[in-house]
């Protein structure tokens, strides 16, 4: 069994930096409406390094230890954005930037379901859950601004236990 962590919203801040680039930057991302997310993100594409330079949250080391203490190893998948020519590069970069551990695997993928089949993935993405989910794997919906770290480690504590 594989843990794949995605990467915006459980291990980056892409919202609250992306909504800084929109027209009503104090609305928050799921507060705007489809123009301004649409502004946001056509100002992303044009930000030179935006997913490089993306802050890490706080708890970010903690689920990625946590993850490589109950399965060995750890696993990104994470989507790019459409448009985002050098996106799935700046994500490897945040990455060795930012993780102490290197993943045995990065996918940056728009179909993260290939990799669903007897794994776990943690996404904050409830879309992608429910498809992980569908194609046999274990979701867990974790988002680091919204959810406590231990949302995503009390599921992932039971899934390992049952593994052994």
């Amino acid at each position: 069994m594989k843990v794949y962590i995605d990467m915006d919203g459980v291990l980056a801040d892409f919202f609250g930096e992306a909504c800084k680039l929109s027209p009503t930057p104090a609305a928050g991302w799921r507060n705007m409406e489809f123009r301004d997310v649409q502004a946001a993100l056509n100002e992303v594409r044009k930000t030179d390094k935006f997913f490089e330079n993306l802050h890490m949250y706080p708890g970010a080391r903690t689920l990625v230890q946590s993850v490589i203490n109950l399965f060995g190893e750890y696993h990104i998948c994470s989507s790019p954005l459409a448009g985002y020519e050098n996106c799935a590069m700046e994500k490897i970069e945040w990455l060795r930037k930012h993780m102490d551990v290197a993943p045995a695997s990065i996918e940056i993928v728009s179909d993260k379901t290939k990799f669903a089949d007897g794994n776990i993935l943690i996404d904050d993405y409830g879309v992608n859950i429910r498809r992980w989910e569908e194609n046999g794997g274990f979701g867990i919906k974790y988002q680091a601004d919204e959810n406590h770290l231990s949302d995503a480690l009390i599921p992932l504590m039971t899934l390992a236990k049952q593994q052994r």
